[in-house]
């Protein structure tokens, strides 16, 4: 039996949904998202290169840049990387500052399930 993917993303927009749908999102432990990465595989659409950086340091695996457009359909999940600290108007972290974020615990992951 095929085990389903998740995609891990560091954004989520309704512009992602096709169609009607039902959502299910819950906050994850860091501990739990990077286990159920590992366990389940992942498919990125990361879209920050420093992004995909800091994250493959804390997951211990390479996570892929990609900037791709990710739509999701009935059935799809995602973990959503997401930052506690808002951006200035064009502003993208840098490698630096993502670091920073992630010792100061200034960020979490969400699951997101398409129903």
């Amino acid at each position: 039996m095929m085990k389903n993917l998740i995609y891990l993303t560091n954004a989520f927009s309704l512009g992602m949904l096709s169609g009607k749908c039902t959502l299910e999102v819950e906050e994850l432990p860091t501990d739990r998202a990077v286990e159920e990465l590992k366990e389940k595989g992942f498919i990125s659409f990361i879209s920050h290169q420093s992004t995909a950086q800091v994250l493959s340091e804390l997951l211990g695996r390479e996570v892929p840049f990609n900037r791709a457009n990710l739509k999701l359909k009935t059935g799809d999940e995602l973990i959503v990387f997401q930052l506690l600290k808002r951006l200035k108007e064009g502003q993208v972290f840098s490698r630096k500052e993502l670091e920073e974020i992630l010792q100061e615990d200034y960020f979490t992951f969400f699951k997101v399930k398409v129903f």
